[in-house]
């Protein structure tokens, strides 16, 4: 398979939402109730709706609920239904206007992950506004509640008022380390493009973190394991132990993310910045 993409990270600003999403494992069936869910048992959300609009909208739009589940997956077998896979009602989508969202512990545990989610994912509510925008099925439906939060001028901003210089070298990682990955490339590009756009390693990583300077900078032990990433050719990849560590850590995300590198070209090519920097290339 093509590989896919890495980068993204942090900079500031609050954000409320709701989101869902179907996946790669999938039942088919016509117009039943379907569900998307984390068969792995990693993520702790389930969307429940029509299979038309799972399938086409939410699971290519909500970019957090596929990139954090270990198995994205969608069923539509007339009998499975969120609450029988354990999962308790929360709301009424307010994203996703056609579908109802579940989770794992109700409301208390929704809220548990949602209050941590956009101090770590201020970003969170701008990516999947522009997520959605850019799928034709989400658009199709009259115009739901955008999620809360900015995000894009708070990126235009650092570079407006100097805090980072357009040509600086920045590096995007995880401070937690739970993504051990790191992409570098020019502040103008990484911070326009890659921060908004690379919803693979935002919404992966637990803390993402943007910092002048390069990959080796944060970790001595990153090597170059992608000089040019296959979807952000301007960015850089690095990894501890560098390609060959890189793709061994990535295979069994790769495989049960069969959508990844789509999801992740329709993003890059609904973001004007990207789309600048992709055609010079």
């Amino acid at each position: 398979p093509k590989w896919q993409s890495w980068g993204p990270c942090l900079v500031v600003v609050g954000w409320v939402w709701a989101v869902t999403s179907e996946a790669v494992k999938e039942t088919a069936a016509v117009d039943a109730v379907t569900v998307y869910h984390d068969s792995g048992g990693i993520h702790p959300q389930c969307t429940q709706g029509p299979s038309d609009y799972i399938h086409n909208c939410v699971r290519p739009a909500d970019l957090p609920m596929y990139m954090q589940s270990a198995t994205p997956t969608v069923t539509t077998d007339g009998s499975t239904t969120c609450s029988s896979l354990g999962y308790t009602f929360v709301m009424h989508s307010p994203i996703f206007p056609m579908t109802d969202l579940y989770w794992r512990n109700g409301v208390a545990g929704y809220e548990a992950w949602a209050t941590q989610f956009k101090q770590t994912h201020p970003l969170g509510a701008a990516i999947v506004n522009q997520s959605r925008a850019s799928v034709p099925a989400c658009a199709a439906v009259a115009d739901p509640h955008q999620a809360k939060g900015g995000g894009v001028g708070m990126v235009a901003a650092l570079l407006s008022v100097g805090t980072i210089a357009p040509n600086e070298t920045v590096a995007l990682y995880d401070a937690a380390e739970y993504n051990l990955e790191c992409a570098q490339g020019v502040a103008a590009y990484m911070l326009n493009c890659a921060l908004l756009s690379d919803a693979y390693f935002y919404f992966r990583a637990k803390q993402p973190t943007v910092v002048v300077g390069g990959c080796t900078d944060v970790n001595p032990q990153n090597e170059m394991a992608i000089k040019s990433d296959p979807v952000f050719h301007p960015m850089s990849v690095y990894f501890p132990g560098g390609a060959k560590a890189f793709f061994k850590n990535q295979t069994g995300f790769l495989l049960s993310h069969r959508a990844l590198t789509a999801d992740l070209e329709r993003l890059m090519k609904h973001n004007p910045a990207c789309a600048a920097n992709f055609a010079q290339e």
